[in-house]
């Protein structure tokens, strides 16, 4: 039995993971300015106080302070724990952050478990290559955004994702960009329909309007038309029926043959002799 998990709405690196730092303060350590991106403070060791807006946090271990592009911020380590933090910026192109999280520079602070607040002052304080470092400080980000979406989750963006009258448009462009996303897997029309959560017929009835024809179609021309491009290169027939999303090789051949009236194999001989 084989069971798939398609990824759906938006991805948690739809933010851009810009660089990663680690600092032991000094006591008192004071910064004030701007910044152009997103920079995520966290907490491993020690004490401090930040400044957004008039208002103040003081904040300790596994606390967390988030930095807004343009807005003026300061920080200051205690004098007699001074802290120790990681940090991380990220860009956001889309500008979702304050969409699909809790935070705002009105509420800047956030709290982590240990096993994310000091997994990454680990990995960037540890001895690996920095390409180990890079890949793993990655990881730990993907990780963060999935805590974030969990904990602090705001008002997600992907609600928002429309572009017609009475929501129409926006259901038939989201099935199509699943089927586009997703058709080298064995989707078929159900999941396809299970991606916007509609009723199978509604759903049938949306994407027929919207590209004037079936789900089911859809599926088999996208399939169909990629098969076709790969029988240009040197991929066997076989590997090129299971790496479109067909699970049965017979069917494949007799799908391609009905729908161009040749073979793989002729459709790849006349097509590189240019006799087609």
């Amino acid at each position: 039995m084989m069971k798939q998990l398609f990824l759906t709405g938006y991805s948690p690196l739809q933010c851009k993971p810009l660089f990663f730092g680690f600092e032991k303060c000094s006591p008192g350590h004071d910064y004030s300015g701007f910044r152009d991106h997103y920079l995520l403070h966290l907490i491993h060791k020690g004490q401090g106080t930040f400044y957004l807006k008039g208002k103040r946090w003081d904040l300790g271990r596994g606390d967390g302070f988030l930095i807004f592009p343009g807005e003026k911020n300061r920080y200051v380590a205690s004098i007699e724990k001074p802290w120790q933090y990681a940090w991380v910026a990220w860009e956001d192109p889309a500008n979702e952050t304050m969409d699909r999280f809790s935070l705002s520079p009105k509420n800047p602070c956030i709290h982590l478990p240990d096993y994310l607040s000091s997994n990454l002052s680990s990995i960037l304080q540890s001895n690996h290559p920095n390409l180990i470092k890079q890949n793993r400080a990655v990881g730990w980000f993907s990780s963060f955004m999935q805590f974030l979406l969990e904990e602090y989750r705001g008002n997600h963006a992907a609600s928002k994702r429309e572009f017609g009258k009475n929501g129409k448009p926006g259901h038939g462009k989201r099935m199509q960009e699943f089927i586009h996303e997703n058709y080298t897997s064995r989707i078929n029309a159900d999941d396809v329909v299970r991606h916007v959560n509609l009723e199978r017929s509604y759903a049938s009835r949306i994407f027929k309007k919207t590209f004037d024809t079936g789900i089911y179609s859809y599926i088999s021309d996208i399939r169909l038309q990629r098969a076709c491009a790969l029988l240009m290169s040197n991929y066997s027939v076989k590997e090129i029926c299971f790496s479109c999303g067909y699970s049965d090789y017979g069917n494949f051949l007799k799908i391609f043959k009905k729908t161009s009236g040749l073979s793989p194999t002729e459709y790849r001989q006349r097509n590189r002799s240019g006799k087609y």
